[in-house]
């Protein structure tokens, strides 16, 4: 009797061990053939876009030109464009960002941000950008080293 119930412990346990080691079923692959999903290059890319562009309206340099305490300044409004299509998301003063076309902005005439280049090159990364309302444009450079981090920024008066 004890073999048989050890033979049977040992049967669910391998049936368990198995069942647990395979992997989820993943929603684009529902016959799970041994293909696992893998991130796309072009969501990793948009990721670090967005990554960077959330450090660039971070950086410090830059506190001094938001002025949230007027009331057109909050929240922060970024230019829908050809670099920023306005499909990701980011925050300043702990509110979302609000993205705009230029049409918008020209008839609210509300001030924007706007990022004019973005440039990600394996480890590195240049973004370019304009504050129009307070006559401010500037870049960031960026290196991964692990994680994204800012190597240098220049800030001009145009």
């Amino acid at each position: 009797m004890r073999k048989y119930m050890a033979a049977s412990f040992f049967l669910c346990l391998g049936g368990f061990l198995t069942a647990c080691a395979r992997p989820a079923i993943d929603a684009a692959n529902p016959n799970n053939d041994g293909i696992t999903a893998q991130p796309s290059p072009k969501s990793e890319v948009a990721d670090t876009v967005q990554l960077i562009c959330q450090m660039t309206l971070d950086l410090p340099a830059l506190e001094q030109y938001f002025h949230p305490t007027e009331p057109s300044r909050k929240p922060l409004r970024v230019l829908k464009n050809d670099t920023i299509k306005g499909d990701m998301k980011l925050t300043k003063f702990n509110l979302p960002v609000v993205f705009i076309t230029a049409q918008e902005a020209k008839k609210k005439k509300t001030p924007y941000f706007e990022f004019t280049s973005i440039e990600v090159k394996d480890a590195t990364a240049t973004v370019n950008f304009r504050y129009r309302i307070e006559g401010i444009r500037g870049k960031v450079n960026f290196k991964r080293d692990g994680a994204w981090q800012i190597v240098s920024h220049e800030l001009v008066e145009e």
